[in-house]
């Protein structure tokens, strides 16, 4: 509010918000958002207790941000650029369509803008059970983008750029098959012959 950072008190509150704010300027029906906050065992009368979490909602955001009610359920009333997880998937796919359109070169600033995004771990003091599956379909995403701008340095003749880009998360997801491969033909191509090699070999 005003350039300040609006602290939005209570998990299911928070919870609440970015389940609306994955899908900002759609409407969220009410059974969805029941779910993604209560799970299988939703409280009786849990329509009224979710009315009641989006007035409290409403109150705690600044004025230009409307929760609209909309038949059977409620939208986030911003721009989907607003939301970092819609704007990174129109950054990554716009570099994967310069990608397949052979444009790597035009590919790295895209990706590499909405790598950026990312300021730790995806919902990370969302405890609701929509939580855990969003964040690991989220981080997979995220090391989908890491290959593609891998692949996009490479293109653009700078391995050093793609080695440095794909080691880290070929280490920390040593089955992810795709960032182990890339992590090899980048070492190959920035001259690390035996880095290549032994990459490869920990990954057979």
């Amino acid at each position: 509010r005003g350039g300040a950072a609006v602290v939005v008190a209570g998990a299911r509150l928070r919870a609440l918000l970015a389940r609306l704010a994955l899908d900002a300027g759609r409407p969220v029906g009410t059974d969805r958002l029941i779910a993604a906050l209560w799970g299988d065992e939703p409280p009786a009368g849990a329509g009224n207790a979710l009315q009641s979490l989006v007035s409290r909602l409403r109150r705690a955001l600044p004025a230009d941000t409307p929760i609209r009610s909309v038949p059977a359920g409620y939208q986030l009333d911003v721009d989907a650029d607003a939301v970092d997880v819609r704007r990174f998937a129109t950054l990554a796919a716009e570099g994967r369509h310069r990608l397949r359109h052979r444009d790597p070169a035009g590919a790295v600033e895209p990706l590499q803008e909405a790598l950026r995004l990312w300021r730790g771990p995806a919902l990370a003091d969302v405890t609701a059970p929509y939580a855990a599956a969003t964040a690991e379909r989220l981080d997979a995403d995220r090391r989908t983008v890491l290959g593609d701008l891998t692949e996009a340095y490479l293109g653009a003749g700078t391995p050093q750029q793609a080695a440095a880009t794909i080691a880290g998360p070929a280490g920390e997801h040593p089955l992810d098959e795709r960032l182990c491969a890339l992590a090899v033909r980048a070492l190959a191509a920035a001259g690390r012959q035996a880095d290549a090699l032994a990459a490869y070999q920990r990954t057979r």
